[in-house]
């Protein structure tokens, strides 16, 4: 395939010539289209549809397009099927527009003296990040944006075919903010990760645990997200433990503009995995009335802090009859304390601006539940600051009533 600045046509299975792609004219506009064939009475299935249905024969319709691949991953394959496609379609809105971002690798299966890893598109000994797709959901425009310092492999396609490729200065840098980590990238990382570890290391051995302390109801193949203000970027937090089930870190695998993996040692005085999925799940119990509200606890996230702590949280759902899902109390394990909050903030002691009070009796019913949560809870650890704050807010929301 060759660059030029003249028209080309696209193969079409059906014989007709289809729309032509013109070369873009500088790096900025550099999209890459996806133009299906015209709708092109009379044929038999349209004459049929017309037949119950004249408002068919429109010109509106007439001038339509027919779609020929809907999927995002589809789409991205079709124009870049010397990539391998990642398994996961991330939504991305920016401005008054919803993407869909897909990941795009340079992969191999005959790399010599490599480990053979598993992905979505089977084994494979070389697997490299390459690019992201973005998929305008309404248009189904794709556009691709490779990374920084490509590997060898996408460096050679890239170079022949720039013209269709936009360059990270071409994106804004808005929109490079809210790119998501590279998750099948990411997933090979960890386990080469758990089965190497760092240089000097000997034979250290860790890996991923099997649970997360989430219940079925909120139970997702998809990585659980968080977004870090530091790094104004979404990231993917992934735990490590060892041989004994004590952990020993936690993997940062950061999104946006500067996509990085960083290790987190946890100190030696962290607990065992399941001792912190338990106390996570006692102290959430604490005061939970669940009435007539469906209740599940959501997926542990193992954050560093600056202070170089681990800490472990967990979120707790609300699933009212009359209304959406919501967040109820967040649960975590600071240093050797539990603590359980409305928020994830006020979990970790950090002082936050509490909003109106809830409408509703069914919602403000559930804020008393979780003030006196948080009551306990700060009972319980004698934090007597904590004890005093959600006794006010109770107060205020008594007298509102």
């Amino acid at each position: 395939m060759q660059n030029s600045s003249a028209q080309q046509t696209v193969p079409n299975s059906s014989g007709t010539e289809p729309p032509r792609l013109k070369a873009p004219a500088n790096a900025a506009d550099c999209h890459i289209h996806i133009y299906d064939p015209r709708f092109q009475p009379p044929v038999a299935k349209p004459a049929r549809a017309t037949a119950q249905d004249y408002r068919l024969l429109s010109e509106s319709v007439l001038n339509a397009r027919v779609v020929r691949r809907r999927d995002a991953r589809e789409r991205v394959a079709a124009l870049a099927p010397f990539f391998a496609v990642g398994s996961t379609v991330y939504p991305i809105v920016h401005g008054d527009s919803l993407m869909w971002a897909v990941e795009l690798y340079s992969s191999s299966r005959s790399y010599p003296l490599a480990r053979r890893l598993s992905v979505a598109e089977g084994d494979v000994t070389y697997y490299q990040h390459a690019a992201t797709a973005l998929v305008q959901a309404v248009t189904g425009r794709v556009t691709i944006v490779p990374v920084a310092d490509p590997d060898p492999v996408a460096r050679t396609w890239i170079h022949r075919l720039g013209a269709s490729l936009v360059p990270v200065a071409g994106v804004s840098s808005s929109l490079l903010a809210m790119l998501p980590p590279a998750i099948d990238g990411a997933v090979l990382q960890a386990d080469a990760f758990a089965a190497v570890g760092l240089r000097g290391e000997g034979g250290t051995r860790r890996h991923i645990p099997s649970l997360d302390g989430g219940d079925t109801l909120v139970a997702s193949a998809e990585p659980a997200l968080v977004w870090l203000p530091s790094a104004a970027a979404s990231a993917w937090p992934i735990p490590m433990v060892d041989a004994r089930d004590r952990i020993a870190g936690v993997l940062l695998v950061v999104g946006g503009q500067h996509r990085v993996t960083r290790w987190f040692p946890a100190p030696d005085t962290l607990q065992a995995w399941g001792r912190i999925l338990d106390h996570l799940a006692d102290a959430a119990s604490v005061g939970n009335d669940r009435g007539s509200v469906a209740r599940a606890a959501g997926r542990v996230r193992l954050l560093p802090m600056a202070s170089g702590q681990l800490v472990a949280l967990q979120p707790h759902y609300a699933w009212p009859p009359d209304g959406p899902p919501g967040v109820s109390r967040v649960a975590a394990v600071v240093g050797d304390s539990v603590r359980v909050a409305g928020s994830a903030a006020a979990a970790l002691g950090v002082p936050i601006l509490r909003g109106p009070s809830p409408a509703g009796p069914e919602a403000q019913r559930e804020r008393m539940r979780e003030l006196y949560a948080e009551m306990r809870a700060a009972l319980a650890r004698n934090d007597w600051v904590a004890f005093g704050a959600a006794f006010d807010a109770l107060g205020v929301l008594l007298e509102r009533r």
